[in-house]
């Protein structure tokens, strides 16, 4: 059964059930050093990513701190 998110304002269709770091997996995202996350406005501390389970129609914001100056 495949789901629907919205990640970073662009459509994602999953199957269920998923986490976060299942989420970023299939992203491609392996580097999260330096990365924030949020689900419905709502910042999600990455000691839950493994464990927290995302639902149909969420809105995951990812946020990646960049140096520069």
């Amino acid at each position: 059964m495949a789901f629907n998110l919205i990640v970073n304002g662009q459509p994602v269709s999953l199957a269920l059930p998923v986490t976060i770091t299942e989420l970023l997996a299939s992203q491609q995202i392996t580097n999260t050093k330096g990365m924030a996350l949020a689900v419905n406005n709502t910042v999600v501390a990455r000691t839950e990513w493994e464990h927290f389970q995302l639902s149909e129609s969420d809105d995951v914001f990812i946020i990646r701190a960049v140096q520069g100056g």
